[in-house]
């Protein structure tokens, strides 16, 4: 089992202040490509792939540290980790844009900085067991 007891993420490097989540699903167009030797059965083709990515930061409220990722903010060199200790991350993106961001809090709970992300052009996954 993969625990992200440790995990981090990384952007040019430099790592994201307080992440506690992340999750990156990939997806993309889905193209019609039936024609009539399939008998009638559906017979479908990958398109423009995509990943999206959706994370969860928290504000540190003793010391007011957290990582200010705001709707618009393009990213340079994206970096995903399940644990502080890979040298591989799970997932990278040369340039990704965050397209959504908000603000949440709860009393006796955290100050939450939800955020969503997506690449942009080409991006690498690497298997965890690998």
């Amino acid at each position: 089992m993969i625990t992200g007891k440790y995990l981090v993420a990384k952007i040019n490097g430099v790592l994201i202040q307080n992440i506690f989540k992340w999750n990156a699903e990939e997806g993309g167009d889905v193209l019609d490509a039936t024609v009539g030797t399939d008998l009638g059965f559906e017979f479908e083709e990958m398109g423009v792939e995509n990943c999206h990515i959706t994370t969860t930061l928290y504000l540190d409220i003793v010391n007011g540290v957290y990582s200010n990722v705001q709707r618009g903010i393009i990213m340079t060199n994206l970096q995903l980790f399940r644990n502080i200790a890979d040298t591989v991350p799970a997932i990278q993106a040369p340039l990704a844009l965050a397209i959504r961001s908000g603000q949440g809090a709860e009393v006796r709970g955290k100050f939450e900085v939800p955020v969503e992300i997506h690449t942009l052009g080409q991006y690498v996954t690497n298997d965890p067991a690998g």
